[in-house]
């Protein structure tokens, strides 16, 4: 081992940092390998990009679902360039299972967290005076009492790969939002240019929350984890839209 400096020795080897990272749960309804398999690669199809090494949740909390080989379901996923790196319910045998696969196991009714803070776990008195909020499941709906801070404004372009987020707040991006960009906000998403990225509102599960854009050429846009992606939004192409939840369905609105 290098003689290292007492500086260096003092100094500590790492940080735990939180981040923002979005997962898709695959809500499995019933398994047949063979329509699955049919249906998974008719929706990889729709926007490849997305769901390349996408990590998802497998969630198996339906009784008829108990009996589902995760081995089986792993490697279908897979197959298509999905990343299993959990599962959420399922029997006893299929939580062995997931253990024995190096998955997380989930209880049933809890899902994967769309965000932690944003910041070094050592700023955690930061955080508190930011109101960042910290280990919101997704279903989590956003309280009453949730201060939301002034709106977040972006004025130049957003570039492919680059990634903007806005916490406990609203969105508004008053320049282009390239393809393979994302855009975020645990409010309202508004971006007054186009649109071709991917759009996340309400990303604590506030079902109230919508994304407008007087552009729309998205890859993907979401409210809640409700999603649409560019393959069901052909009618609204280029126009500027008002989308927003309706029963658990994310509708479109021309405006």
């Amino acid at each position: 081992m290098p003689n290292l400096p007492q500086d260096v020795k003092r100094s500590p080897c790492f940080h735990l940092k939180g981040t923002l990272v979005s997962f898709t749960i695959l809500d499995l309804c019933h398994f047949d390998s063979e329509q699955f398999s049919t249906q998974l690669a008719d929706k990889v199809k729709q926007a490849p990009l997305f769901f390349k090494n996408a990590p998802i949740i497998l969630s198996l909390e339906r009784e008829e679902c108990h009996q589902v080989d995760l081995l089986h379901l792993v490697e279908l996923c897979r197959e298509y360039g999905l990343s299993p790196i959990g599962i959420r319910g399922g029997s006893t045998n299929q939580q062995i299972q997931a253990e024995e696969l190096s998955l997380t196991v989930l209880p049933a009714d809890q899902v994967i967290n769309l965000k932690t803070a944003a910041s070094d776990i050592d700023s955690a008195e930061k955080n508190k005076e930011l109101n960042v909020l910290e280990d919101k499941p997704l279903n989590t709906r956003v309280e009453p009492e949730t201060i939301f801070l002034p709106a977040k404004v972006v004025t130049t372009p957003i570039r492919s790969g680059q990634k903007v987020y806005a916490p406990c707040t609203d969105l508004i991006v008053l320049a282009p939002v390239s393809p393979g960009a994302e855009v975020l906000a645990d409010g309202n998403i508004h971006v007054y240019a186009p649109l071709r990225g991917r759009a996340l509102a309400g990303v604590l599960g506030d079902e109230n929350a919508r994304i407008f854009t007087t552009h729309m050429e998205a890859e993907l846009i979401s409210i809640a984890g409700f999603y649409k992606t560019s393959e069901d939004m052909q009618e609204f192409w280029k126009k500027s839209v008002n989308a927003m939840l309706e029963n658990e369905r994310l509708v479109m609105q021309i405006i």
